[in-house]
Parts: C-alpha cells; structure tokens; sequence
C-alpha cells in the first residue's frame, strides 16, 4: 500500500511541476541504492509495465540526473575515462532483445586535439526485455552499476544497486509510462 501512494504522489508531483519535457527528469522520484554513489548523480530502474503476461515485451529503464557542471561517460571505454558500466541481472528465461543509449556530446578533452564523449545532462538508458512462455507471480530484476562523474579535470567512482519487481497476470503500463516515449537513443 505505501508503495502505491509513493508511486501516486511522485505521479502527482510530475503533473504538478509542468513537466511537459522529458529531457530533465524531477530528482524527487529518483531512488539511489549504492554504496559510495556520488551525490553529483542519481539514477533510478524503473519499467513501463507495472504487470506483465506470459510472451510479453516491455521496457526497463535506468535513469540518470546529473548536477549542472557535471558530466559522465557512455558504455565505450575512452582514452581517458572509464565507461558507464551497467549490468542486468534478469531472471531465467527473460531474454533482452535491445539495449538503447542516448547520443553522446563532444567535450573538449584534456589536450586540444581529442575531443571526449560525455554526457552533461539527464539521460536514460532503455533496455527492451521479451518475458518467458510461463512466469512466476512475482518477477525480480537486478542491476549493478558502476560510473566515473567528473567536472573539469576532478572525477569521483560511484555506483548503484537497483531492484525492480513486477507483478504478473493482466498486462499493466506504469504510471511512468510516458517517461519510455522515443528520444534520440542510439541502439546497440
């Protein structure tokens, strides 16, 4: 029960607040579990069906807030930097069937030359999931992470461990639902 009023509350919070671009998520209805995660950057999993049937497909997201002035790297290890390091944990029989990140900016690098490939803003990394034939009643999905939040030449390590349960039976979108609309992802 207090799960739903939560959910509720952060659904009326991103009504109120006018938060007609999705491109900046609110920090209120992030969720941090890390160890050592810096505070420079936040990141919540969440999934656009709250319930799923048996042969359904159905988004996951991570969700990233970064503060102003700061910036993190994508998937690909760069000269100067470690990579954005995500692991999904599903359980037997899901399979993932796409893996979508936004596109990177170019940052002028340390030296003139070499430009790096950073993201300095709110971000979100999609994944698409095909659930198994049969399901249990309740589904758990894990991830573990890890990432470097740097400004300027200063960076800080700093992960997360996140978990996302699902209910089974009827076929049911998330009250975030509309946060999955397609933006400029690359697929990978």
């Amino acid at each position: 029960m207090q799960k739903r009023i939560t959910t509720f509350a952060i659904a009326i919070c991103l009504i109120l607040s006018g938060c007609n671009s999705l491109s900046t998520y609110p920090l209120e209805y992030y969720e941090v579990k890390a160890h050592g995660a810096p505070p420079q950057m936040k990141a919540r999993m969440i999934s656009d069906h709250s319930s799923i049937r048996a042969g359904q497909t159905f988004k996951l997201g991570l969700f990233f807030s970064l503060q102003e002035g700061y910036y993190t790297y994508g998937a690909e290890k760069g000269k100067d930097n470690l990579p954005t390091d995500l692991n999904i944990k599903l359980p037997d029989g899901f399979s993932m069937i796409e893996e979508s990140w936004p596109a990177l900016k170019d940052k002028p690098g340390k030296t003139a030359a070499v430009n790096e490939k950073v993201y300095d803003s709110d971000f979100k990394v999609i994944y698409t999931i095909l659930a198994p034939s049969v399901l249990a009643e309740e589904i758990l999905i894990l991830c573990s992470g890890n990432w470097q939040v740097c400004r300027a030449e200063l960076c800080a390590m700093g992960g997360g461990e996140f978990e996302l349960k699902l209910g089974t039976g009827r076929k049911k979108k998330s009250e975030l639902f509309r946060l999955f609309q397609p933006t400029n992802q690359k697929s990978y």
